[in-house]
């Protein structure tokens, strides 16, 4: 077994694809690439894609194998990358957590696209099924490397005392009932999304929340007011003033 391996990718899973005759093949993992290219059978110009990375990318360009070149005076490719990316299966679906404000799910590609423009911060949170808790972006594996040279921004860890939560809402002013989507919830309110919004910021609604039951709370009323309208105008921002004490206690659970 060849160790050197292990020193040279730490991280060897088969995530890379080569374009080649105008399609793809793969995945492959790091280190079949690098012994394919020892063995004459790739040229360092050739192009791999990671879905991670969002782009084709010559291999001598790459991150993850150009400190490995050394002096190689492989001529250059003419062959052209493929204008669109592997169907790599379904992808991880985010939660971003940024200013307050929960968005998504998102596919990875479109958090990453957000991470190199800029509108998701280095101080983010995402989450996702597999998490039991919000994790700060720049320490994920499938977006840190956006924010490598780049100081974090600080983290407020009460922010992430928060979870995602899809439940039915019905949202009334004493004068309309709406029904809604709730998307997260923490014990200080939660972020409800409707195109029918009840009212303005200040205003005091209530809320009545139907839970799925694999979250283990039970249905309960929730009175408060609006403190935020979300950017896209598709739902709002609600803090608790009036709920029962075994409400806050089963919210706190299912948050921790």
């Amino acid at each position: 077994m060849d160790n050197s391996r292990n020193l040279r990718f730490p991280d060897d899973r088969a995530q890379f694809y080569l374009a080649q005759g105008g399609g793809y093949k793969g995945p492959f993992r790091p280190s079949e690439l690098f012994e394919k290219i020892q063995a004459g059978q790739l040229n360092w110009s050739d192009h791999c894609f990671r879905e991670q990375d969002g782009a084709w990318i010559s291999i001598s360009e790459h991150p993850v194998f150009k400190s490995l070149r050394s002096g190689s005076t492989s001529k250059p490719s003419t062959a052209v990358p493929p204008p669109f990316k592997p169907k790599v299966g379904p992808s991880m679906k985010w939660y971003v957590f940024s200013n307050e404000i929960q968005t998504g799910p998102f596919e990875t590609g479109m958090v990453l696209k957000g991470c190199t423009e800029g509108t998701i911060p280095s101080g983010a949170f995402v989450w996702n099924e597999n998490y039991t808790d919000w994790k700060p972006i720049g320490e994920v594996d499938e977006f840190r490397q956006v924010f490598v040279g780049e100081p974090l921004q600080p983290v407020d860890r009460r922010s992430s005392k928060r979870r995602p939560l899809i439940a039915q809402v019905y949202v009334t002013n004493l004068k309309e009932v709406v029904s809604a989507i709730c998307q997260d919830v923490s014990s200080g309110g939660m972020s409800v999304l409707t195109d029918l919004i009840p009212g303005k910021v200040g205003e005091v609604i209530r809320l009545n929340v139907l839970p799925p039951a694999e979250s283990g709370m039970s249905a309960f009323v929730a009175e408060g007011e609006i403190v935020r309208i979300l950017d896209q105008k598709n739902g709002f921002s609600f803090k608790f003033t009036r709920i029962s004490p075994d409400a806050i206690e089963a919210i706190e659970e299912y948050v921790s």
